[in-house]
């Protein structure tokens, strides 16, 4: 049976625009949510006059959303009370949560009238912290306006709802350094672990004022990897000859083409040791620095959970809760607001955040099993 290539090509050709003209229409046609402008000399008003009727909040019009993305403010208690105040009017409701969805007049009337003034805010942030802390983009932009916000509406604590088995030294400091504004200005910062925060994770989340832990989060492996394959005995069978010029006694001495058995892999291995264990003796002392009550059992690379005895003794947890045990103490005394950022969504992003995603649940599976 003979195949036509031309036809062939055709077909997958015509395949790919058919499918590139129903993303596009997707797009076209696809409901936008209602969001209020940004107006007046003060953005941040009209921000929380309308997350007070327990809607959503964007801080860039829609317009831009395609180029600059958008910051997200919700209220979660109003979001809560609605769905309470349905459950005390009937037996059975079924309740949509989305807080782009209109409310009547009534309810517009009860949930003003029940709004109260001058009370502390808290501020939630969920942070995927990555292999490649890869939020921290994300992170940088919501705490920069959080900072800005004044008056009746300045944070009083943020909380951090962090998930991330660690990974690299450079891009975990810089979440440290962005916990650090917030320090600087005052800002109660706690921390939340729900599920897992591990290796760099802590590093980054160390210098907050409370550390609070779920039963079987997983918490630890403080420490510093450093590992590669090396393909010196492929290329040598394949007949292939790697040729690395460098100007500097320590440029790239420690490849994956060196020979393991080589006069030059000894003294490179010691260098890159050496520079490991200078981070290591640095990673210690931040988490020392800030979680004062914590000993070295937790500093030796070993994971725990947070149910376990030894864990209150090591001194690192401030207590064993959830993220919502904690809020739910502040529900009384406290605005609370969850605040997040979404990126512009193009065909590049979506591949970087598939691919990143992907790589966090390799390592999470091979590296912390």
């Amino acid at each position: 049976m003979e195949f036509n290539s031309d036809l062939i090509y055709a077909i997958l050709k015509g395949f790919f625009w058919f499918s590139l003209g129903l993303l596009i229409l997707k797009n076209v046609f696809k409901k936008k949510p209602k969001v209020n402008p940004v107006g007046g000399a003060s953005p941040f008003s009209s921000i929380f006059s309308s997350m007070s009727k327990g809607k959503e909040f964007s801080l860039f019009p829609s317009s831009k959303r395609a180029t600059t993305g958008e910051i997200v403010i919700r209220n979660l208690k109003e979001e809560d009370k609605r769905v309470i105040d349905l459950f005390e009017e009937k037996d059975t409701v079924r309740v949509s949560v989305n807080p782009n969805d209109d409310m009547d007049e009534e309810d517009n009337k009860k949930t003003n009238s029940s709004v109260q003034k001058n009370l502390p805010n808290i501020f939630v942030i969920d942070f995927e912290a990555d292999v490649f802390a890869s939020k921290n983009e994300h992170l940088r932009k919501i705490i920069t306006i959080l900072l800005q916000l004044e008056g009746d509406y300045e944070p009083d604590q943020v909380v951090f709802r962090p998930k991330g088995p660690g990974g690299i030294v450079p891009g975990h400091g810089f979440t440290y350094s962005q916990i650090m504004r917030l320090i600087r200005a005052k800002i109660t910062t706690v921390t939340c672990i729900d599920e897992m925060a591990a290796s760099g994770v802590i590093l980054g989340l160390s210098p907050s004022d409370k550390v609070y832990a779920s039963d079987f989060a997983l918490l630890g492996s403080v420490g510093v990897a450093f590992e590669f394959p090396n393909f010196y005995g492929l290329i040598e069978k394949v007949g292939i000859k790697m040729i690395s010029l460098t100007v500097g006694d320590k440029k790239r001495n420690l490849t994956q083409f060196m020979d393991p058995e080589g006069e030059d892999f000894k003294p490179a291995k010691e260098h890159q040791l050496k520079k490991m264990t200078t981070m290591y003796d640095k990673f210690k002392q931040v988490v020392k620095k800030y979680r004062t009550g914590v000993k070295d059992e937790f500093l030796n690379g070993d994971t725990w959970y947070a149910f376990e005895e030894d864990l209150d003794e090591i001194g690192f947890i401030d207590g064993v809760k959830t993220s919502d045990d904690y809020l739910l103490e502040h529900y009384e005394s406290h605005d609370i607001y969850h605040i997040s950022y979404v990126p512009p969504r193009s065909p590049r992003s979506m591949l970087e955040t598939f691919a990143t995603s992907l790589l966090t649940k390799c390592y999470t599976a091979v590296v912390m099993r």
